[in-house]
């Protein structure tokens, strides 16, 4: 009809009633409710947004946040091979059914599965078991292999490749890479202890301990913390966690509140409550100089053996802290840690707290070369530079509850301002008494100085012809 207006080009088709309320309802139905049982999340985006490949696998995925990323599809194949090996180890009219069984086991806890995870994830019952029986029993045959070196098959690339370990301990200690560990457990009984080999295996969480152990700086005779790995754990970084990253109270651990100190050196970080949900007075944080400037006040740094990276000691002027290797994994390691410590408000920050203490220690190159000499740093890397990076840029976006080593860091600065007290007390005893000395030094000098001329001229005088 001619002078019709035609309808806006922004209208839009108004859905019926009925159907938005069955979306919305089927919406609210698949949404993830809060729960203290997530135990498998995303590194939040503040933390990529400084680094972000430090949380993404290099050569392997496991579980299903990383499954379809195609820079770990060529070792599909590999997960195949060792899934196959270690079923094969089942006799012949059994490993059809032990297969069944792993998968029957899976389907059975797919909600408890799907429940330690912090998002939804997109794969059916089938295909969430087929990728988890894949990745755990790559994971078990992996571990097998690295124990009993019979075991291991002629020109495996992941034995005979020299970065292939190191680069798989890197991959299966990140948090976006994890998959419950009952889920291990259960298929390692299923298909290892009901096996031939099974009565010489050890338990599945010092199997795991062993495979990991030359990446996490620890002695190779220490044993874990507690000295036992019996106690339920959630995933292979948080047994790594709790074994080597959970001192007991040693130290003056002191609680922050919930405020977020976005930043190591900013002046202002302030810890909370007190006893008793009293508010104290605010006080910053205790922190130290440099290893270079603590140098210049005559602290001397001093490698020592200890069970793990945070018996640090500071007594008659002497810095004892254990080495700390640093190799290609170990920025993604110690991220890694400090992520799950952000992620689980169950755990301490000691890892957070080592990082924060040695970050105040390396400012500079210069830093890194003392604790180099010292011993305490074992530079695999070669760059001094690469390594005062590395800690500088570490603690970004990291949300600090507390600080582990407050009362370590009070000896420090006890020691070093009474040194430089001293030394100014000494010097002024001696050389600045009174006005007088001062005065007697200045003519002295001066004296000096006119009779020194006096001489030199005296003696070209005379041998003038």
């Amino acid at each position: 009809m001619a002078g019709a207006e035609a309808p806006p080009v922004s209208a839009q088709v108004e859905i019926p009633v009925e159907t938005w309320l069955t979306s919305l309802d089927q919406k609210l139905q698949d949404s993830l409710p809060p729960s203290s049982n997530w135990r498998i999340c995303r590194v939040p985006r503040k933390l990529q947004s400084v680094k972000k490949d430090a949380y993404s696998p290099q050569v392997i995925s496991i579980g299903p946040f990383h499954h379809a990323a195609d820079n770990v599809k060529p070792m599909a194949h590999h997960k195949l091979h060792y899934a196959t090996c270690l079923l094969s180890r089942t006799p012949a009219t059994k490993s059809t059914a032990t297969l069944a069984a792993c998968a029957d086991f899976l389907r059975r806890f797919d909600a408890t599965i799907r429940a330690y995870y912090a998002e939804k994830i997109d794969l059916n019952q089938t295909q969430l078991a087929e990728v988890l029986i894949v990745d755990s029993l790559f994971i078990i045959e992996l571990f097998v292999r690295y124990f009993n070196v019979d075991l291991r098959l002629q020109h495996d690339p992941i034995f005979t490749s020299s970065w292939m370990i190191l680069t798989l301990q890197r991959d299966l200690l990140l948090l976006e890479n994890q998959i419950p560990f009952f889920v291990l457990e259960m298929l390692f009984m299923i298909t290892v202890k009901r096996s031939a080999i099974g009565p010489s295996m050890p338990p599945l969480p010092e199997l795991a301990l062993l495979f990991f152990k030359s990446a996490l700086n620890v002695d190779e005779k220490s044993s874990p913390i507690g000295g036992s790995t019996t106690w339920s754990c959630h995933h292979l970084l948080d047994l790594t966690y709790r074994s080597y990253f959970c001192p007991s109270p040693r130290l003056n651990l002191r609680e922050e509140s919930n405020r977020d100190l976005e930043r190591l050196a900013a002046p202002d970080l302030v810890r909370g409550r007190g006893e008793r949900g009293k508010k104290k007075k605010e006080k910053p944080w205790v922190l130290i100089q440099s290893a270079k400037e603590l140098k210049t006040v005559g602290i001397k740094f001093r490698k020592v053996t200890a069970k793990h990276l945070f018996e640090m000691e500071f007594k008659d002027g002497k810095f004892r802290i254990p080495p700390l290797t640093v190799h290609d994994s170990t920025d993604s390691l110690l991220r890694n840690l400090m992520a799950y410590e952000q992620f689980s408000h169950a755990s301490r920050q000691f890892v957070t707290s080592y990082v924060m203490l040695m970050d105040r220690l390396i400012d500079t190159k210069e830093d890194v070369q003392i604790l180099e000499k010292a011993g305490v740093i074992e530079n695999e890397l070669g760059d001094s530079g690469y390594v005062s990076n590395l800690f500088n840029e570490m603690c970004k976006q990291i949300v600090f509850r507390e600080f582990y080593y407050d009362g370590l860091c009070e000896q420090v600065n006890g020691y070093s301002k009474g040194r430089w007290q001293k030394s100014k007390a000494h010097f002024k005893s001696v050389y600045l008494k009174n006005i007088w000395t001062i005065v007697s030094l200045f003519v002295a000098a001066w004296v000096l100085a006119a009779t020194t001329i006096q001489t030199v001229y005296s003696i070209l005088d005379y041998n003038k012809p």
